[in-house]
């Protein structure tokens, strides 16, 4: 749903992300593109690399704070969608890992990679 009388409206909405170790994830906070609805309630439209419990078509709450930035606060409505995250091992994969893509081409799913 689009607010009355305009077009679409993307806004970028930052998360605050919580550490799960003490170098991850590697920034405090990761900022999304996002659709505005109405009554503070936003429309995610791209994948996240570090926040966790949100995919693209996930409906969030945002308020801006005193930064003038809009913060997320919630996630109020699922797309039905997950976010996979494939992370390279430094030591690299064993003869016997299957590859990213193989994984996910049986799971019928699309991908994006930096």
């Amino acid at each position: 749903m689009v607010p009355d009388g305009g077009e679409s409206q993307l806004v970028r909405v930052s998360f605050e992300l919580r550490p799960i170790t003490e170098s991850w994830p590697p920034v405090p906070s990761e900022r999304l593109w996002a659709l505005r609805l109405d009554d503070g309630r936003f429309r995610v439209t791209t994948a996240p690399w570090f926040v966790a419990d949100i995919a693209v078509g996930d409906v969030i709450l945002a308020a801006t704070r005193n930064d003038d930035a809009l913060w997320a606060t919630e996630r109020v409505e699922s797309a039905g969608h997950v976010t996979i995250r494939l992370i390279p091992r430094k030591e690299g994969p064993s003869e016997a890992t299957p590859t990213p893509s193989l994984l996910l081409s049986l799971l019928s799913a699309s991908w994006r990679s930096r």
